[in-house]
């Protein structure tokens, strides 16, 4: 872990990350307080769990805009500035009393999530760039659990700001004011984080839809099944994990005697307990699944 800190880049990309995820998590629980504070509140709590699963539904389109983008240092540090100034203009939109305020609120909220998709996915080739191929998985997982460490602490500052001030709009001015201290970060960290990028052949650029054929045969290759039931199971997967805290949120929205505790806490303490869940098996990387095969799992 020492060898991966002293990294200048990832060092740079973990400071980032932990200011990005703070204010993420801190709004989206702003944002889930105040669509069920709404006079409708499970359409209004509908509708933001909804937004919340657009992202991972685009990661594949997400995933093809990052592929081709070229500077991806710059279009990282561009992108995060953009973020802090989705929320400057929803701070605007607070101070104005607009009565379409939340649906306001949940879509700027949606496409800020978008992008900061699509700056998680620029900042791995960074580390794959700039770490040692036997330091790979760990960075990877040490970034990852940043993230999810941050998320539940994120969402206790604000569930504990909304609680004690109830003041929306000045939530999202300090959502802002983390992701422009992500972007300063990143600014400073600039040069670590800059490398020269492959030129890819005009060749390599027309086999695209050859390389999708080859990517998906390999897939089925190293996991020895039908490459029809990998892709079913993975989405069916991925349907049912976000499809999770939206079932919830409205649960125990129309079920508040489940819990002694209010609405926004009780999502919090669920929130946590699947943070646990995610960071050790982020961190965890020799366990007694690592030599199972797909096919078992």
């Amino acid at each position: 872990m020492i060898q991966i800190l002293k990294n200048k880049a990832v060092f740079g990309l973990l400071g980032s990350t932990f200011f990005q995820v703070l204010g993420i998590s801190l709004f989206n629980m702003i944002l889930l307080i105040l669509a069920k504070s709404s006079n409708q509140p499970s359409l209004w709590v509908t509708i933001a769990s909804i937004a919340s699963t657009i992202p991972g539904v685009l990661s594949a389109v997400l995933g093809k805009i990052a592929g081709d983008l070229t500077n991806k240092a710059r279009w990282v540090i561009l992108l995060t500035f953009a973020q802090s100034a989705f929320f400057l203009f929803l701070f605007t939109v607070f101070l104005s009393h607009n009565p379409s305020e939340l649906g306001i609120a949940i879509g700027i909220n949606l496409v800020s999530d978008i992008v900061g998709v699509v700056i998680g996915l620029l900042k791995l080739p960074i580390i794959q760039n700039k770490v040692p191929k036997e330091l790979r998985q760990q960075t990877i997982g040490f970034y990852d659990s940043i993230g999810l460490i941050m998320q539940p602490i994120g969402q206790a500052i604000g569930l504990s700001y909304i609680a004690s001030t109830g003041n929306y709009i000045l939530g999202s001015f300090i959502n802002a004011t983390t992701f422009f201290i992500s972007g300063c970060i990143l600014f400073l960290s600039r040069k670590n984080l800059s490398y020269v990028e492959p030129k890819r052949e005009a060749s390599e650029k027309s086999g695209k839809g050859r390389g999708f054929k080859k990517a998906l045969s390999s897939l089925g290759n190293i996991t020895g099944l039908p490459i029809i039931r990998i892709l079913g199971a993975l989405v069916i997967l991925n349907a049912l994990g976000a499809s999770i805290d939206g079932i919830l949120n409205l649960y125990i929205l129309e079920h508040p005697q489940v819990s002694p505790l209010g609405f926004g806490l009780t999502i919090l303490i669920i929130n946590i307990i699947f943070v646990v869940g995610n960071v050790l098996g982020s961190v965890i990387v020799h366990d007694f699944l690592k030599n199972t095969s797909i096919q078992k799992l």
